[in-house]
């Protein structure tokens, strides 16, 4: 004859007991399911949409029993009653039929939130715009948000991704992971017009086509930088000694495409060519093929060989051969 094991029958103990108690305990247990509640998380539970009544243990045991999930922040969801009551019978086959169980045939949850303050969007603009600028002055117009501002109940954070983002002047698109614990993170996106306010290269006179540019020739003015195309200078020393490409008339912000460089090489001057290596320099006389201005490759030739190499400007008198 077979016999059963000791701890079989302490788990069939173990497990029935509870169950026995769950039912004992149960006989004045009522749980009244709402047809409408608000739900705080992303997990709705029995005590989130239904009033329970009974023994502390009975309620402890029921309360966390897991019903669906939340909708997002702000939104609603319908699911029917019989879903409760499958998952009541499921989780306390026996306890439940000696309970008073009321159920709607449909259950509407709306899940809790919190709005993201336009103020705090405003401020987080303001700080990274400000950063970004340093020392120079600006103006913020026409700010925008985009996106559910909606977010699930807890403390916030925000990050700024600014991977995309080419410059602060103009308009500026910043896009906003908003955050809350234990949950997904939303996104934003705070939308300006920016004028940021620096010290551009101007002309203080008419400058001629093909004339070389004097310091004198240059000032420096106060400028909204959104409204000035790309390739300004901000020192005057970057524009002087350059030749005007074109008629810069008074008062206009110089740009690179507007100048060139005046060239220190002229074709056939006399230059001394010189070679380098770690351990030797080895230098000769030669002749520029080509005009160039410092730090240009230009075409020269040797005087002594004939033979035509590339190199580059070091000085009025000194080009140096690239290998």
């Amino acid at each position: 004859m077979n016999t059963v094991k000791p701890w079989i029958i302490s788990l069939i103990i173990f497990i029935i007991l509870p169950l026995e108690s769950l039912a004992e305990g149960g006989r004045d247990v009522t749980v009244r399911v709402r047809s409408y509640s608000n739900v705080p998380g992303s997990d709705v539970c029995l005590k989130d949409i239904a009033d329970i009544h009974g023994s502390d243990s009975v309620y402890e045991q029921i309360k966390n029993l897991m019903i669906t999930l939340a909708p997002r922040p702000g939104k609603k969801r319908r699911f029917p009653g019989s879903m409760v009551e499958a998952k009541l019978r499921g989780e306390f086959p026996i306890a439940h039929k000696k309970w008073t169980i009321s159920i709607p045939d449909m259950v509407m949850i709306e899940r809790d939130c919190q709005e993201i303050s336009e103020s705090d969007m405003k401020k987080l603009f303001y700080a990274f715009i400000e950063k970004k600028a340093g020392e120079r002055s600006f103006r913020i117009r026409d700010f925008a948000i985009k996106g559910n501002r909606q977010i699930a109940l807890g403390s916030q954070s925000f990050t700024v991704d600014d991977r995309n983002l080419r410059s602060i002047e103009g308009r500026v698109t910043l896009t906003v992971h908003a955050r809350v614990p234990l949950e997904k993170s939303q996104k934003l996106f705070l939308s300006g017009w920016v004028d940021v306010y620096d010290q551009v290269v101007c002309a203080s006179r008419d400058i001629l086509r093909g004339e070389l540019i004097q310091p004198s020739d240059l000032r420096l003015e106060k400028k909204n930088l959104s409204k000035i195309p790309g390739g300004i200078f901000h020192e005057t020393i970057e524009a002087s000694g350059s030749i005007a490409r074109s008629h810069i008339g008074k008062g206009r912000c110089l740009r690179n495409s507007m100048i060139e460089k005046a060239p220190l090489v002229r074709k056939g001057d006399r230059v001394k060519i010189i070679a380098k290596s770690a351990r030797m320099t080895i230098s000769t006389s030669g002749v520029s093929m080509e005009d160039g201005a410092l730090g240009e490759q230009i075409l020269v030739e040797n005087s002594k060989s004939s033979k035509k190499m590339t190199a580059r400007i070091m000085d009025a008198e000194t080009v140096e051969v690239l290998f």
